[in-house]
């Protein structure tokens, strides 16, 4: 058949075409292809260069093609090959912890998971891990999601002060399991000028909004007032009329 000539045509040459522009795309077509064997085939000659590959422009597209399209158990070497939390603030292998946060199970990646949860505030402030940490908010077991929702109240006036850490508040809100939604909303009305703060802001301002909707009928009204008093600036914003015509 066809594709088994294919992979015999690359059989101990996968590391190297991964990473090359169209030698990585044949390799991700292979990928697509192949059957489960054939795709343990391809992904062991990944092995001991997962970390490597991650940070390829290239190989990082293999990678993640091998977490979407193969058993969970049989990416475990991706897991423990990447350094969870350096590779969730990286450009290119962000995007292959992202993968493996929607694609594997929760128990799989609990210790990948704590390690970014160490260095949490950093990752949250990433460019890049800001994306990771939504990820970890959205998918996973309802433990994990509100554990990192409670890191995200814990800080949530430091990330309400970073671009990409406001990112991180917007995406808990409209993401984040309904409890955690609701807690991290209070977190923002408690804090003293926050909220006008936020609604002058890009990501911010969709934070507001959100927080308005899961916040109690007492609490939500508290919220406007507060909102209210801070008229004048939240005026001169162009985030903050689009939040102030709402209200």
């Amino acid at each position: 058949p066809r594709c088994a000539a294919a992979l015999a045509a690359v059989r101990g040459w996968v590391w190297r075409l991964a990473q090359e522009v169209h030698g990585c795309r044949r390799v991700q077509e292979l990928f697509d292809e192949a059957a489960d064997d054939e795709r343990r085939a391809l992904a062991a000659e990944l092995v001991g260069h997962v970390w490597e590959a991650a940070q390829c422009p290239q190989a990082n597209f293999v990678l993640q093609k091998a977490v979407t399209v193969m058993r969970s158990e049989d990416v475990q070497f991706i897991i423990d090959e990447l350094p969870a939390a350096r590779a969730a603030k990286h450009k290119t292998a962000c995007r292959v912890v992202q993968r493996l946060i929607e694609q594997c199970p929760p128990e799989q990646l609990t210790r990948m998971l704590c390690s970014i949860e160490e260095d949490f505030s950093n990752v949250a402030r990433s460019p890049y891990g800001n994306y990771v940490v939504q990820r970890m908010i959205e998918y996973g077991a309802q433990d994990q999601r509100l554990r990192v929702m409670h890191l995200v109240v814990q800080d949530v006036k430091g990330l309400s002060a970073d671009p990409f850490g406001s990112a991180v508040l917007s995406g808990a809100l409209v993401k984040g399991p309904a409890s955690g939604q609701a807690l991290l909303a209070r977190a923002l009305v408690q804090e003293p000028g926050l909220l006008a703060f936020l609604a002058c802001t890009r990501h911010g301002s969709t934070s507001v909004l959100k927080a308005l909707q899961v916040l109690t009928p007492e609490e939500r009204a508290e919220a406007q007032t507060a909102l209210s008093e801070h008229a004048p600036v939240l005026m001169a914003s162009r985030f903050g009329r689009a939040v102030a015509h709402k209200l």
